[in-house]
Parts: C-alpha cells; structure tokens; sequence
C-alpha cells in the first residue's frame, strides 16, 4: 500500500505527540519514573504505524521518527532545565557531573539517542512485517 502525500505526514504525529507529552510532563516533574513507558509507547506506535503502510523507504523514515521522538522529548527539558532540575531534583547530581552544560549535553545527544531509537524502530517493523507476512 503507498502512502499518500497526507499519510507520510500524518504518521509522524502520534509517535511525536507521546513523545512531546513525556518531554512536557518530566519538566515539571509528573513523569518520574515512567519516562520509559512514554518511550516504549512511542516506539511501538512508531512500528504498528509503518508496520501497517509499509512504508518503502523503511530505514530512512524510522531514523526520522526516532530523531523527532528524542527531539520531543529532549527539547522542553533543555530549554527548561532549571525548571527540570527543581521538580527532578534526583537529576541534579547527574547533571553537574557531565563534562557539558547539561543543556548544552541534552542538545547535543538529541540525535545519538534518536539514530538508536530509529535503529529500534527499523528493527521492530521489519520484525513485524516478516511476522504479519506469514
């Protein structure tokens, strides 16, 4: 099935909203201890997403959705950080033992964690399309 010009950038939305959601929630604090849960919801919504339209350029298109959910989510926290070290205060420590402001830290590792999390992506949508083929 081949995605219509709405489809390629419709599907980027629920994945990045769950994400945007976590990045928004753990400034203030409210997703402590279920940031995970944000991402796995993300990732999965990601794969069900591509898995369903087959989308032909797989890879590219999951590295996309990876960078945008760790964008989503570390952009609120670095443009509020101090906002998020008040409500997290167990991530101050952390934070000051980083070799970079931990803003300047957080902009900077935005596309590392989402190559990965596009490389989970890719993986997970392969795998489900090879079992959804059979």
């Amino acid at each position: 099935m081949e995605l219509t010009s709405l489809d390629k950038h419709s599907i980027y939305k629920i994945p990045f909203l769950i994400a945007l959601s976590n990045g928004i929630l753990s400034v203030f604090g409210l997703s402590a201890g279920f940031e995970h849960y944000f991402f796995l919801a993300a990732i999965l919504s990601a794969v069900i997403v591509l898995g369903r339209n087959q989308h032909s350029n797989l890879f590219q298109t999951s590295l996309i959705m990876g960078v945008l959910i760790a964008a989503a989510t570390g952009i609120p926290q670095a443009l509020f950080m101090d906002t998020y070290f008040q409500n997290n205060p167990d991530y101050v420590d952390l934070g000051n033992s980083l070799p970079l402001n931990p803003r300047t830290y957080t902009f900077v590792m935005i596309p590392v964690f989402g190559a990965a999390i596009g490389l989970v992506i890719t993986g997970l949508t392969w795998l489900l399309v090879r079992i959804l083929k059979r």
